[in-house]
Protein backbone atom coordinates (compact mmCIF):
# COMPACT_ATOMS: atom_id res chain seq x y z
CA UNK A 1 0.00 0.00 0.00
CA UNK A 2 1.79 3.43 -1.05
CA UNK A 3 -0.09 5.90 1.23
CA UNK A 4 1.86 8.76 2.59
CA UNK A 5 -0.70 8.14 5.88
CA UNK A 6 0.11 4.81 6.18
CA UNK A 7 2.56 3.28 8.78
CA UNK A 8 2.66 -1.13 8.51
CA UNK A 9 3.82 -1.00 12.02
CA UNK A 10 1.27 0.92 13.44
CA UNK A 11 -1.37 -0.60 11.36
CA UNK A 12 -0.07 -4.33 12.36
CA UNK A 13 -0.51 -3.40 15.37
CA UNK A 14 -4.05 -1.83 14.69
CA UNK A 15 -5.31 -5.43 13.55
CA UNK A 16 -3.35 -6.74 16.88
CA UNK A 17 -5.64 -4.59 18.87
CA UNK A 18 -9.50 -5.89 17.12
CA UNK A 19 -8.00 -8.96 18.19
CA UNK A 20 -8.10 -8.10 21.68
CA UNK A 21 -11.16 -6.03 21.60
CA UNK A 22 -13.11 -9.00 19.80
CA UNK A 23 -11.63 -11.31 22.28
CA UNK A 24 -12.87 -9.78 25.57
CA UNK A 25 -16.53 -10.69 23.81
CA UNK A 26 -15.41 -13.80 22.89
CA UNK A 27 -15.47 -15.74 26.50
CA UNK A 28 -17.53 -13.10 28.65
CA UNK A 29 -20.85 -13.10 26.00
CA UNK A 30 -20.90 -17.16 26.40
CA UNK A 31 -20.37 -17.35 29.77
CA UNK A 32 -23.08 -14.22 30.60
CA UNK A 33 -25.57 -14.79 27.99
CA UNK A 34 -26.27 -18.20 29.05
CA UNK A 35 -25.62 -18.19 32.76
CA UNK A 36 -23.38 -16.66 35.45
CA UNK A 37 -19.98 -17.70 36.83
CA UNK A 38 -20.91 -21.02 38.93
CA UNK A 39 -17.93 -22.87 38.92
CA UNK A 40 -13.90 -21.92 40.21
CA UNK A 41 -12.96 -23.02 37.30
CA UNK A 42 -15.08 -20.86 35.07
CA UNK A 43 -14.54 -18.17 37.57
CA UNK A 44 -10.78 -18.52 37.02
CA UNK A 45 -11.21 -18.40 33.10
CA UNK A 46 -13.22 -15.36 33.15
CA UNK A 47 -10.57 -13.71 35.35
CA UNK A 48 -7.50 -14.66 33.18
CA UNK A 49 -9.54 -13.51 29.90
CA UNK A 50 -10.49 -10.38 31.65
CA UNK A 51 -6.86 -9.61 32.60
CA UNK A 52 -5.89 -9.76 29.47
CA UNK A 53 -8.62 -8.60 27.19
CA UNK A 54 -10.61 -5.94 29.28
CA UNK A 55 -9.96 -2.39 28.52
CA UNK A 56 -8.49 -3.31 25.02
CA UNK A 57 -10.80 -0.04 23.53
CA UNK A 58 -8.14 1.92 25.06
CA UNK A 59 -5.38 0.15 22.00
CA UNK A 60 -7.89 2.09 19.67
CA UNK A 61 -7.94 5.65 21.56
CA UNK A 62 -4.03 5.58 21.88
CA UNK A 63 -3.58 4.46 18.84
CA UNK A 64 -6.08 7.15 16.95
CA UNK A 65 -3.63 9.91 19.13
CA UNK A 66 -0.56 8.38 17.50
CA UNK A 67 -1.75 8.63 13.87
CA UNK A 68 -3.11 12.00 14.28
CA UNK A 69 0.01 13.51 15.56
CA UNK A 70 2.15 11.44 13.52
CA UNK A 71 0.34 11.86 9.92
CA UNK A 72 -2.95 13.27 10.35
CA UNK A 73 -2.09 16.49 12.05
CA UNK A 74 -0.25 17.78 7.81
CA UNK A 75 -4.13 17.91 6.90
CA UNK A 76 -6.66 21.00 7.62
CA UNK A 77 -9.31 20.57 10.36
CA UNK A 78 -11.45 20.75 7.38
CA UNK A 79 -10.25 17.42 5.65
CA UNK A 80 -9.47 16.17 8.99
CA UNK A 81 -13.00 16.69 10.38
CA UNK A 82 -14.36 15.43 6.83
CA UNK A 83 -12.60 12.11 7.43
CA UNK A 84 -14.13 11.50 10.59
CA UNK A 85 -17.84 12.07 9.45
CA UNK A 86 -17.33 9.87 6.29
CA UNK A 87 -14.88 6.88 8.14
CA UNK A 88 -16.56 7.07 11.52
CA UNK A 89 -20.03 8.85 11.59
CA UNK A 90 -21.78 8.05 8.66
CA UNK A 91 -21.20 3.94 8.92
CA UNK A 92 -22.25 4.09 12.84
CA UNK A 93 -25.31 6.15 12.00
CA UNK A 94 -25.67 3.20 8.96
CA UNK A 95 -25.14 0.54 11.18
CA UNK A 96 -27.63 1.60 13.96
CA UNK A 97 -30.06 2.68 11.74
CA UNK A 98 -30.02 -1.29 10.47
CA UNK A 99 -29.48 -3.20 13.83
CA UNK A 100 -32.75 -0.66 15.37
CA UNK A 101 -34.89 -1.97 12.32
CA UNK A 102 -33.17 -5.37 13.00
CA UNK A 103 -34.70 -5.16 16.57
CA UNK A 104 -37.94 -2.88 16.31
CA UNK A 105 -41.18 -5.14 15.53
CA UNK A 106 -41.80 -3.04 12.52
CA UNK A 107 -44.57 -3.25 10.08
CA UNK A 108 -45.11 -0.75 7.08
CA UNK A 109 -46.91 2.52 7.92
CA UNK A 110 -49.16 3.47 5.76
CA UNK A 111 -52.35 4.69 7.90
CA UNK A 112 -52.43 7.75 10.35
CA UNK A 113 -52.87 5.46 13.42
CA UNK A 114 -49.51 4.00 13.12
CA UNK A 115 -48.08 7.09 12.67
CA UNK A 116 -47.18 7.02 16.57
CA UNK A 117 -44.83 3.61 15.65
CA UNK A 118 -43.29 5.42 13.40
CA UNK A 119 -42.33 8.22 16.09
CA UNK A 120 -41.94 6.16 18.31
CA UNK A 121 -39.18 4.14 15.90
CA UNK A 122 -37.39 7.46 15.63
CA UNK A 123 -37.21 8.07 19.16
CA UNK A 124 -35.22 4.53 19.46
CA UNK A 125 -33.00 5.31 16.35
CA UNK A 126 -32.36 8.79 17.74
CA UNK A 127 -31.20 7.33 21.16
CA UNK A 128 -29.54 4.70 19.59
CA UNK A 129 -27.16 7.10 18.38
CA UNK A 130 -26.81 9.08 20.86
CA UNK A 131 -25.84 6.87 23.59
CA UNK A 132 -24.29 4.00 21.38
CA UNK A 133 -27.12 1.81 22.59
CA UNK A 134 -27.98 -0.24 19.06
CA UNK A 135 -25.30 -2.82 20.39
CA UNK A 136 -23.51 -3.38 23.50
CA UNK A 137 -20.31 -2.11 21.79
CA UNK A 138 -21.33 0.86 20.60
CA UNK A 139 -21.24 2.98 23.38
CA UNK A 140 -17.34 3.48 22.21
CA UNK A 141 -18.40 5.73 19.11
CA UNK A 142 -19.94 8.43 20.97
CA UNK A 143 -17.01 8.48 23.55
CA UNK A 144 -14.29 8.62 19.79
CA UNK A 145 -16.52 11.21 18.27
CA UNK A 146 -15.92 13.24 21.56
CA UNK A 147 -12.68 12.82 20.91
CA UNK A 148 -12.34 13.91 17.38
CA UNK A 149 -14.23 17.10 18.40
CA UNK A 150 -11.76 17.91 21.28
CA UNK A 151 -8.50 17.29 18.86
CA UNK A 152 -7.76 20.75 17.95
CA UNK A 153 -7.99 22.04 21.60
CA UNK A 154 -5.85 19.19 22.77
CA UNK A 155 -3.64 19.68 19.95
CA UNK A 156 -3.03 23.31 21.00
CA UNK A 157 -3.00 22.80 24.33
CA UNK A 158 0.04 20.25 23.75
CA UNK A 159 2.00 23.03 21.28
CA UNK A 160 1.67 25.50 23.96
CA UNK A 161 1.54 23.87 27.67
CA UNK A 162 2.79 20.04 26.79
CA UNK A 163 2.69 19.90 30.85
CA UNK A 164 -1.31 20.62 30.85
CA UNK A 165 -1.15 17.81 27.64
CA UNK A 166 0.69 15.41 30.00
CA UNK A 167 -1.62 16.09 33.22
CA UNK A 168 -4.60 15.18 30.78
CA UNK A 169 -2.74 11.69 29.71
CA UNK A 170 -2.19 11.26 33.35
CA UNK A 171 -5.96 11.66 34.47
CA UNK A 172 -6.90 7.96 33.79
CA UNK A 173 -4.71 6.80 36.53
CA UNK A 174 -7.51 8.84 39.17
CA UNK A 175 -10.62 9.35 37.00
CA UNK A 176 -11.79 5.33 35.65
CA UNK A 177 -14.62 4.72 33.00
CA UNK A 178 -17.54 3.82 34.58
CA UNK A 179 -18.78 0.12 34.37
CA UNK A 180 -21.26 -1.60 32.72
CA UNK A 181 -23.60 -0.90 31.62
CA UNK A 182 -23.59 2.99 32.19
CA UNK A 183 -20.29 3.43 29.63
CA UNK A 184 -21.68 7.08 28.14
CA UNK A 185 -20.57 8.80 31.68
CA UNK A 186 -18.12 12.24 32.32
CA UNK A 187 -15.85 10.15 33.79
CA UNK A 188 -15.11 7.84 30.80
CA UNK A 189 -14.90 10.67 28.64
CA UNK A 190 -12.03 12.15 30.84
CA UNK A 191 -10.54 8.55 30.77
CA UNK A 192 -10.39 7.54 27.00
CA UNK A 193 -9.11 11.48 26.36
CA UNK A 194 -6.52 10.84 28.39
CA UNK A 195 -5.82 7.88 26.35
CA UNK A 196 -5.97 9.68 23.33
CA UNK A 197 -3.89 12.70 24.92
CA UNK A 198 -1.21 10.11 25.95
CA UNK A 199 -1.54 8.60 22.10
CA UNK A 200 -1.11 12.09 20.74
CA UNK A 201 2.02 12.97 22.86
CA UNK A 202 3.54 9.47 21.35
CA UNK A 203 3.04 10.46 18.43
CA UNK A 204 4.75 13.72 18.01
CA UNK A 205 7.82 12.41 19.57
CA UNK A 206 7.46 8.99 18.05
CA UNK A 207 11.23 8.51 17.44
CA UNK A 208 12.33 9.59 21.03
CA UNK A 209 9.57 6.87 22.60
CA UNK A 210 10.74 4.30 20.64
CA UNK A 211 14.50 5.06 21.51
CA UNK A 212 12.83 5.60 25.21
CA UNK A 213 11.18 1.90 24.99
CA UNK A 214 14.54 -0.02 23.28
CA UNK A 215 16.83 0.99 26.34
CA UNK A 216 14.03 0.30 29.18
CA UNK A 217 12.59 -2.60 27.80
CA UNK A 218 13.27 -4.99 30.87
CA UNK A 219 11.54 -2.36 33.19
CA UNK A 220 8.34 -1.68 31.13
CA UNK A 221 8.16 -5.67 30.42
CA UNK A 222 8.37 -6.08 34.57
CA UNK A 223 5.58 -3.53 35.32
CA UNK A 224 3.47 -4.58 32.28
CA UNK A 225 3.36 -8.09 33.97
CA UNK A 226 3.27 -7.14 37.32
CA UNK A 227 0.33 -4.64 36.53
CA UNK A 228 -1.37 -7.81 34.74
CA UNK A 229 -0.83 -10.51 37.89
CA UNK A 230 -2.20 -7.19 40.18
CA UNK A 231 -5.48 -7.07 37.66
CA UNK A 232 -5.89 -10.96 37.90
CA UNK A 233 -5.69 -10.65 42.25
CA UNK A 234 -7.91 -7.93 42.29
CA UNK A 235 -10.68 -9.63 39.92
CA UNK A 236 -10.15 -12.76 42.54
CA UNK A 237 -10.55 -10.73 45.16
CA UNK A 238 -13.66 -9.43 43.71
CA UNK A 239 -12.47 -5.79 44.40
CA UNK A 240 -15.15 -3.01 44.31
CA UNK A 241 -14.75 -0.17 42.57
CA UNK A 242 -15.37 3.56 44.59
CA UNK A 243 -16.99 6.03 43.00
CA UNK A 244 -15.20 7.97 39.85
CA UNK A 245 -12.13 5.62 40.89
CA UNK A 246 -11.31 1.43 40.50
CA UNK A 247 -7.62 0.39 41.30
CA UNK A 248 -8.43 -1.98 38.29
CA UNK A 249 -8.85 0.42 35.82
CA UNK A 250 -5.75 2.25 37.12
CA UNK A 251 -4.10 -1.07 36.49
CA UNK A 252 -5.24 -1.61 32.83
CA UNK A 253 -4.54 1.69 31.64
CA UNK A 254 -0.70 1.25 32.80
CA UNK A 255 -1.18 -2.78 31.32
CA UNK A 256 -2.79 -1.40 28.24
CA UNK A 257 -0.16 1.65 27.57
CA UNK A 258 2.64 -1.12 28.45
CA UNK A 259 1.74 -3.41 25.49
CA UNK A 260 1.56 -0.67 23.45
CA UNK A 261 4.71 0.70 23.88
CA UNK A 262 6.04 -2.41 23.68
CA UNK A 263 4.03 -4.05 20.85
CA UNK A 264 4.66 -1.24 18.81
CA UNK A 265 8.53 -1.58 19.36
CA UNK A 266 8.47 -5.39 18.42
CA UNK A 267 6.12 -4.60 15.16
CA UNK A 268 8.58 -1.55 14.66
CA UNK A 269 11.86 -3.99 14.49
CA UNK A 270 9.85 -6.47 12.71
CA UNK A 271 8.62 -3.91 9.79
CA UNK A 272 9.62 -5.78 6.59
CA UNK A 273 8.75 -9.36 7.66
CA UNK A 274 4.90 -8.48 8.92
CA UNK A 275 2.47 -11.23 8.42
CA UNK A 276 0.06 -10.36 5.45
CA UNK A 277 -2.89 -11.65 7.78
CA UNK A 278 -2.24 -9.32 10.12
CA UNK A 279 -1.94 -6.05 7.64
CA UNK A 280 -5.37 -7.94 6.36
CA UNK A 281 -6.76 -7.40 10.31
CA UNK A 282 -5.37 -3.64 10.41
CA UNK A 283 -7.04 -2.73 7.38
CA UNK A 284 -10.66 -4.06 8.03
CA UNK A 285 -10.41 -3.39 12.01
CA UNK A 286 -13.05 -0.85 11.92
CA UNK A 287 -15.30 -2.94 9.84
CA UNK A 288 -14.81 -5.69 12.35
CA UNK A 289 -15.55 -3.40 15.54
CA UNK A 290 -19.03 -3.12 13.95
CA UNK A 291 -19.32 -6.34 12.83
CA UNK A 292 -18.31 -8.73 15.72
CA UNK A 293 -20.99 -9.09 17.95
CA UNK A 294 -23.37 -10.00 14.73
CA UNK A 295 -21.44 -12.83 14.32
CA UNK A 296 -21.26 -14.17 17.66
CA UNK A 297 -25.14 -13.14 18.37
CA UNK A 298 -26.61 -16.21 16.34
CA UNK A 299 -22.94 -18.32 17.11
CA UNK A 300 -24.11 -18.44 20.68
CA UNK A 301 -27.58 -18.50 20.17
CA UNK A 302 -27.16 -21.96 18.27
CA UNK A 303 -24.66 -23.37 21.00
CA UNK A 304 -27.31 -21.80 24.43
CA UNK A 305 -28.43 -25.51 25.34
CA UNK A 306 -24.84 -26.86 25.26
CA UNK A 307 -23.66 -23.65 27.25
CA UNK A 308 -26.43 -23.87 29.58
CA UNK A 309 -25.71 -27.83 30.41
CA UNK A 310 -22.24 -27.90 29.86
CA UNK A 311 -20.38 -25.26 32.01
CA UNK A 312 -17.14 -26.47 32.15
CA UNK A 313 -14.27 -24.31 31.82
CA UNK A 314 -12.67 -26.42 28.94
CA UNK A 315 -16.33 -26.39 26.99
CA UNK A 316 -16.22 -22.51 27.03
CA UNK A 317 -12.56 -22.40 26.64
CA UNK A 318 -12.60 -24.06 23.01
CA UNK A 319 -16.54 -22.03 22.50
CA UNK A 320 -15.11 -18.53 23.25
CA UNK A 321 -12.07 -19.56 20.90
CA UNK A 322 -14.08 -20.69 17.57
CA UNK A 323 -16.11 -17.65 18.74
CA UNK A 324 -13.16 -15.04 18.67
CA UNK A 325 -12.20 -16.77 15.48
CA UNK A 326 -15.61 -17.13 13.67
CA UNK A 327 -16.02 -13.50 14.12
CA UNK A 328 -12.98 -12.10 13.42
CA UNK A 329 -13.15 -14.65 9.92
CA UNK A 330 -16.93 -13.59 9.31
CA UNK A 331 -16.53 -9.55 9.83
CA UNK A 332 -13.43 -9.71 7.41
CA UNK A 333 -15.63 -11.86 4.55
CA UNK A 334 -18.86 -9.37 4.95
CA UNK A 335 -17.04 -6.44 4.97
CA UNK A 336 -14.92 -7.99 2.41
CA UNK A 337 -17.86 -8.56 -0.18
CA UNK A 338 -19.29 -5.14 0.54
CA UNK A 339 -16.25 -3.23 -0.07
CA UNK A 340 -16.29 -5.56 -3.83
CA UNK A 341 -19.42 -4.71 -4.58
CA UNK A 342 -19.87 -0.82 -3.36
CA UNK A 343 -15.87 0.06 -3.62
CA UNK A 344 -15.14 3.41 -1.58
CA UNK A 345 -18.52 3.89 -0.76
CA UNK A 346 -18.01 0.90 1.42
CA UNK A 347 -16.32 3.23 4.21
CA UNK A 348 -19.43 5.18 4.93
CA UNK A 349 -21.38 1.70 4.67
CA UNK A 350 -19.27 -0.14 7.20
CA UNK A 351 -15.88 1.53 7.94
CA UNK A 352 -13.36 -0.04 5.75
Amino acid sequence: MNNAYYIPHIHAFRGLAIIAIVAAHAWSFPIFWTGTLDSAELTALFHIMETLFHGSTLYFAIISGVLFSKVLVTKTWPAFFKGKLLNVLMPYIVLTLLITLLNWQFFPVNKPEDWPLLAQFNLNFLSNLYYGQAMIHFWYIPVLLVLFVATPLLWRIQRKYLWVSVIIALMPLVVSRSPFPDFLKIQSLVYFLGAYQLGMLMGEYYAAVQRWVARYLAPITIITLFCSLLIYLLFHWQYQAQGFYSLIQTAIYLQKTGFCLLLMHYLANKEPILPSWLMTLGTYSFSIYFLHVLVMWPYILSLSAVLTEYRRAWVIFSIGLLNLLLAVLVSVAVASLVKRFTGKYSRILIGS
